[in-house]
């Protein structure tokens, strides 16, 4: 996710990965899982959004975030 989130990572190759993933491995709950494939992969700052918030839910932390990863890589 952070490899995407700082564009070491392609969008069709982060769709793919997301799409073998197996969930419960990822501690990723049925509504998240869908809600991830279901992303329009086109747009990378919605995708971002996304993982963001469930990046900022699971660990509790704010210093995961994606979003600041993003802006601080790709300047």
């Amino acid at each position: 996710m952070i490899g995407y989130a700082i564009g070491l990572i392609g969008n069709k190759d982060f769709e793919n990965y997301l799409y073998t993933l197996e969930r419960t491995a990822c501690q990723l709950t049925e509504d998240e899982y869908l809600t991830f494939i279901a992303l329009d992969f086109n747009n990378k700052f919605e995708v971002l959004i996304a993982f963001n918030q469930w990046f900022r839910k699971k660990f509790n932390d704010a210093r995961y975030d994606l979003l600041e990863m993003n802006k601080r890589f790709n300047k």
